[in-house]
């Protein structure tokens, strides 16, 4: 799906700088070329690094069951590894498969005001089964 169609799709997306949804995605497609290019993004790399969303779960499950990470007193790895956990979470799609773990509960303890979401848009054939691994 083309950029801006999919921004159009998201009409419930309102700015809050006041700009309608319809500028922002007939002026977005420079910003998202470039930042394509600059991140090497295509659609090959976004499926792969969908595809390996439940594996990185599973290793913050792992670090917080190590006490790496997620102890009473938040350091700098809390602090980096928090608010990327709830952004995934973020995602309507992805959500199902973060929600209920260890890992959740560190990104939600870490970051409490998050106030973002992002409505399903991802080829669903891109999303993992949200079966918890073995042993989480």
């Amino acid at each position: 799906m083309h950029q801006r169609e999919l921004m159009l799709r998201h009409k419930d997306v309102q700015y809050k700088r006041g700009v309608p949804t319809r500028l922002a995605a007939m002026r977005a497609g420079p910003a998202i070329w470039a930042e394509q290019t600059i991140q090497k993004a295509n659609p090959n790399v976004c499926r792969a690094d969908v595809e390996r969303v439940p594996e990185l779960i599973d290793h913050v499950d792992e670090l917080i069951d190590a006490g790496v990470i997620g102890g009473d007193q938040p350091d700098a790895a809390d602090f980096q590894i928090a608010p990327n956990v709830r952004l995934l979470m973020a995602l309507d799609q992805l959500r199902p498969m973060i929600d209920g773990r260890p890992a959740a509960a560190f990104a939600e303890k870490v970051v409490i005001d998050f106030r973002g979401r992002v409505p399903a848009g991802l080829p669903t054939d891109w999303i993992p089964s949200t079966q918890p691994a073995a042993g989480a």
